[in-house]
């Protein structure tokens, strides 16, 4: 995410510097050769800086209506749901899996939960039930 929001506020502050005619009355106050006048420093500067700030806003806004929007209205439209999708992606287990393709079984962490070590689960013990409620509330307050 961090990589797409730093690309959005460049974009951003792209966008706002090729606001038409600001860049016309900056370029028209700003000497080629010689230094700004000390009385046009200061909106000149203000202006510059109001520009990226201006950009960084935008791409930072952008960032958070894709995330709104893709997670809260497109993926439930077409029936895909975040929290499903952690559960699928937990149950496909993709350690054992390609433990499996290199002939490296996985059976250790199964066996230290038959043993009864603590913090490990009983074999068959389904805990989704008893987190599902936690989610519902945060779920029907965000995805209305």
């Amino acid at each position: 995410m961090i990589p797409s929001l730093v690309n959005l506020v460049i974009g951003g502050a792209s966008l706002v510097r090729g606001l038409p005619g600001l860049a016309t009355l900056l370029l028209r106050k700003i000497p080629v050769q010689a230094n700004v006048p000390k009385f046009d420093r200061a909106w000149i500067a203000t202006v510059l800086t109001a520009q990226v700030a201006a950009g960084a806003a935008l791409g930072v806004a952008a960032q958070a209506f894709l995330v709104v929007v893709i997670i809260g209205y497109v993926m439930p439209f077409f029936g895909l749901e975040l929290l499903q999708m952690a559960r699928d992606v937990a149950a496909f287990n993709l350690p054992a899996r390609v433990g499996q393709l290199f002939g490296v079984g996985l059976q250790r962490a199964a066996r230290s939960v038959d043993r009864g070590f603590p913090g490990a689960r009983p074999a068959g013990a389904d805990q989704t039930r008893a987190r599902a409620p936690r989610y519902e509330p945060l779920r029907a307050l965000c995805f209305r």
